[in-house]
């Protein structure tokens, strides 16, 4: 079968699906399936938007002395891993700090940008040609009913040693709204058709571990609420030229 990594797939012939499952009959698989990998999109774009965060570390003359990128991972920090690893190392067990998490906690419906429920988009072969997809691919007319709005809920911590590192990564993510922004997804896995997704920072907190012995280290955790007006996106289907 043909690979939908190389050029001239044609992903119309396969139900706009990454090819066959196992070579089987109609494609493998269940009637009117469609996975536009949305949700996926729109977790990557949001990783990358706040993917250039650094600190900067200072002496006692509050001259600069290190600057450290805080990495960003997908998925929440468990207490409970922390624990797990400690009592099997059969030693104290820190995670390197500063860190920032992010995960998807929610997804609900839009209703104030609900509309045109029934309209049909159509993707015109112009716009395939032009943007290096072959004449094959662009002969027949894609189209698909307008896509539902949805909002994506998505929570943010950053957990930091030092009050100064807390201070750093509030103010360079509350630096970039006003009060929203936008993060820039691809709206199909298979074409470069581009949208461009309003996000807004909804709260934003500090938190600080109250009871620490001595051995333990001291955390502080920024946590953030977004909302990002995202689509899911209805099945697409070939069309017709009407002449």
């Amino acid at each position: 079968m043909s690979n939908y990594t190389q050029e001239g797939y044609d992903v119309s012939l396969h139900g706009f699906r990454k090819g066959s499952i196992d070579g089987a009959d109609n494609d493998g698989y269940p009637k009117n399936f469609f996975f536009a990998d949305t949700i996926r999109s729109v977790t990557i774009a949001f990783g990358s938007f706040f993917s250039r965060l650094h600190v900067i570390r200072f002496n006692s003359l509050n001259e600069p002395i290190k600057t450290i990128q805080v990495p960003i991972k997908y998925a929440p920090r468990m207490k409970a891993f922390d624990y797990r690893v400690e009592v099997k190392d059969g030693k104290p067990y820190y995670i390197t700090l500063p860190n920032i998490t992010y995960r998807l906690s929610g997804v609900s419906f839009d209703t104030t940008r609900a509309s045109g429920f029934n309209e049909t988009r159509t993707f015109y072969q112009k716009y395939f040609e032009m943007n290096g997809i072959t004449t094959k691919m662009a002969e027949p007319f894609w189209r698909d009913i307008h896509p539902l709005p949805y909002k994506f809920q998505m929570e943010m911590e950053a957990t930091v040693e030092h009050m100064s590192d807390a201070n750093q990564i509030l103010e360079q993510v509350m630096s970039k709204f006003e009060p929203s922004s936008h993060i820039n997804i691809r709206e199909f896995w298979f074409a470069d058709i581009r949208r461009s997704l309003k996000i807004t920072c909804e709260s934003s907190t500090i938190t600080y571990n109250q009871d620490f012995s001595e051995d333990t280290k001291r955390e502080i955790t920024v946590s953030f609420q977004f909302n990002i007006e995202g689509f899911i996106y209805k099945p697409i289907e070939r069309g017709v030229v009407i002449e």
